[in-house]
């Protein structure tokens, strides 16, 4: 079951997405907003990626692609997605449905996208985050970079959608247990330890 859920098809065009976008999309940052009075918009993993698959700086993307959040948009493709989205009564394809995509590939109401953002890499750096637009655009100042920091997730939020839901119950899956699933995304903090 688990090599083929794994290995799906989806998940290996998933991959091969990411792989193609992250070698044409190098250096993005620098089409990002630099006006630090703007509303910050959602850049999107590829650019987060820029600094944050570094080693020095903790590899954090490399830790948030091997969870489960990195596939949450392609797991809606999956037959168990469709019984779960019939038994919340939603109708269609439950990757453009709204009520899926609030935890599958959530983004904050009214969100503002760069050209560089994919809904596709579902629960990516900024739905825990937030907008990263004006963190990139400082990256280069490193002062200015740790004044505009990014939000720090909170038990509340995360069980937001990690809470127990009839309509899940088709999957007969355990109840979801906070601290073994904070310690699976857990990544380093780029300024931890260094002052």
């Amino acid at each position: 079951m688990f090599v083929k859920m794994f290995f799906s098809l989806p998940l290996i065009l998933w991959l091969f997405t990411i792989s193609w976008t992250l070698f044409f999309t190098t250096g993005l940052a620098e089409d990002i907003p630099s006006d630090k009075e703007t509303t910050p918009t959602y850049v999107g993993v590829v650019v987060c990626n820029e600094c944050h698959a570094k080693k020095e700086f903790g590899n954090q993307y490399g830790a948030w692609l091997s969870t489960k959040h990195a596939r949450t948009w392609v797991m809606l493709q999956s037959s168990n997605a469709k019984k779960v989205a019939e038994n919340a009564g939603v109708k269609g394809n439950p990757q453009n449905s709204v009520q899926c995509l609030k935890c599958h590939a959530p983004v904050e109401e009214g969100f503002k996208p760069a050209s560089t953002f994919h809904i596709e890499d579902g629960v990516q750096c900024e739905v825990c985050h937030g907008p990263a637009s004006q963190h990139v655009a400082m990256k280069m100042d490193k002062e200015a970079t740790a004044k505009v920091q990014l939000k720090r997730l909170t038990k509340e939020y995360c069980m937001m959608c990690h809470k127990e839901k009839t309509s899940h119950e088709v999957l007969k899956g355990k109840k979801f247990n906070y601290e073994n699933g904070w310690k699976r995304i857990a990544h380093p903090i780029p300024t931890e330890g260094k002052k």
